[in-house]
């Protein structure tokens, strides 16, 4: 029985390195998801060639799709054109505002006078040591 099971094991791992799709693994194999899963648990070693086997299925998938990828884009295909070059260069990825810049951008322009006397826009200018001491300042003339 023992012997068997390892058979079994052996083959969950060869088709998760082809298939990287557990449940359709198990399916093809007729063991449940259940006991594939008690198995992880209880044999070490099996649960890392499983993570291992898994990671080589998806090396697979990923080559044949890149592949898909790249001969859609020499048979001219705009669409994987610009998909591959904004998922692959730098130079063609969409900007994507942060969330501190769109609420820099959100807010209202706000002039003041520096301790220095100059003009600043905001108080982004500063540091946070900068900004404590003009606070204070604004609150002392305030007084």
């Amino acid at each position: 029985m023992a012997r068997n099971q390892e058979k079994l094991k052996q083959r969950l791992l060869e088709n998760l390195a082809k298939v990287p799709n557990i449940s359709v693994v198990c399916e093809n194999l007729n063991v449940s998801r259940a006991t594939f899963y008690r198995w992880r648990l209880e044999d070490a070693v099996f649960d890392e060639n499983v993570n291992y086997a898994l990671e080589a299925g998806r090396e697979v998938i990923s080559d044949l799709c890149e592949s898909q990828i790249i001969k859609k884009i020499q048979e001219g295909d705009n669409k994987m054109i610009i998909y591959y070059l904004s998922h692959n260069n730098q130079r063609y990825k969409p900007y994507t505002m942060s969330y501190r810049e769109k609420r820099i951008q959100q807010m209202p322009l706000v002039q003041f006078q520096g301790p220095d006397g100059k003009i600043y826009d905001s108080f982004e200018e500063y540091s946070i040591g900068e900004k404590e001491r003009i606070r204070k300042i604004i609150e002392d003339n305030k007084s």
